[in-house]
């Protein structure tokens, strides 16, 4: 069984301007340029979207698409950490980086980095601080010379990702902030 994504972009929903930032910043221009200069269409990008979809379990549908993609894309912030869904999908595929011995995760930190748990910070995430807001005065030439490099590396990481194996799990986290609410692995 193939992959059915080519990469998998992890971040919080817990922050509205973080969930704007990923979707009216950062998305647009990578899925142009990962299609422009790696030839990977959108549809090959998993990004959660939240919206409705009657009939459909949003988590299994979650997990399915992370099991199923190649390259994560961690999008770094405090709030990450407080999630249970980012923390799944990242030590989900860090589990697989780990037995696969393949750098599969790209992880950029877009929010300071001083809370962020030891581990991650060893895994030297790129520094996206300077383009945290559009309000910074950010130029946008620079930003797309920096979404382009980006695409770049994660070309290389998509290129060298391991053989699909349909019995890898999902490493399913504990919520930190809600710790009552259950969820299911699959």
């Amino acid at each position: 069984m193939p992959y059915r994504y080519e990469l998998f972009i992890s971040y919080s929903w817990r922050v509205p301007r973080a969930q704007s930032w990923v979707r009216d910043v950062l998305v647009p221009p990578l899925y142009e340029f990962l299609d422009l200069q790696a030839k990977i269409p959108k549809e090959s990008v998993f990004l959660d979207d939240r919206v409705n979809r009657p009939g459909m379990d949003v988590e299994k549908s979650v997990h399915e698409a992370l099991r199923d993609s190649k390259v994560l894309l961690a999008i770094l912030s405090p709030q990450y950490f407080d999630s249970g869904w980012c923390l799944t999908e990242f030590h989900t595929l860090l589990d697989r980086q780990q037995a696969t011995k393949q750098h599969i995760i790209y992880p950029i930190a877009v929010w300071d980095g001083h809370k962020y748990p030891a581990d991650i910070k060893n895994l030297n995430p790129l520094d996206f601080n300077k383009w945290g807001t559009l309000e910074r005065g950010m130029r946008r030439k620079r930003w797309n010379d920096t979404v382009l490099d980006l695409v770049k590396e994660l070309e290389k990481l998509i290129a060298n990702s391991p053989q699909h194996d349909p019995t890898w799990t999902i490493n399913l986290k504990q919520d930190p902030v809600q710790p009552h609410v259950e969820r299911q692995g699959y």
